[in-house]
């Protein structure tokens, strides 16, 4: 909304947290990702004991003023930005243990991180996912978003019955 015009500035949230620039530390996920991993839950759901807790995101925390400097960057100019008072309840740092909770959804054990799609190129973002999960991070084709997409399309258009029918389509 900032860096549109329709707002005039962002505002951070405290900048007195125990964190090493003062300003809370999140775990920024893709909402994309946060859906596939809602529908794997529900799939699961009823294979889970009781009430289970399992926080979905990269594995690792971003502060909101990196966040900001990440996007100035993104974008090539300064994004006009306050500093407020911390909102009741605000956590100095929040953020999950992505393979965990995947291993916890799939029951599998994961030995590395295979990343496909336009980022997986992206030299120091795979390594600082390789030293946040411990895995080894393998990065695949930059078409592989595409050909995920194309999948769900046609799995909702009917053309395939579900993701194994996909699946088998590809290797053919």
């Amino acid at each position: 909304q900032v860096a549109v015009g329709r707002l005039k500035e962002l505002t951070i949230f405290g900048n007195d947290y125990p964190t090493p620039d003062g300003t809370g530390v999140r775990d920024y996920i893709h909402v994309c990702d946060l859906a596939e991993g809602h529908v794997a839950a529900l799939a699961k759901v009823a294979d889970l004991p009781g009430c289970t807790a399992i926080n979905l995101g990269s594995g690792s925390g971003v502060s909101v003023a990196q966040l900001v400097a990440s996007f100035e960057k993104a974008i090539g100019r300064p994004l006009p930005h306050k500093v407020g008072p911390r909102r009741p309840g605000d956590a100095a740092a929040c953020y999950a243990d992505a393979i965990r909770s995947l291993s916890e959804i799939t029951g599998k054990t994961y030995t590395s991180v295979n990343i496909v799609g336009g980022g997986s190129k992206d030299r120091y973002l795979n390594a600082l996912t390789a030293e946040a999960t411990g895995l080894d991070v393998f990065a695949g084709p930059t078409e592989g978003t595409a050909i995920g997409n194309l999948i769900v399309q046609m799995i909702a258009g009917g053309e395939f019955a579900d993701l194994a029918a996909a699946r088998a389509a590809i290797v053919r």
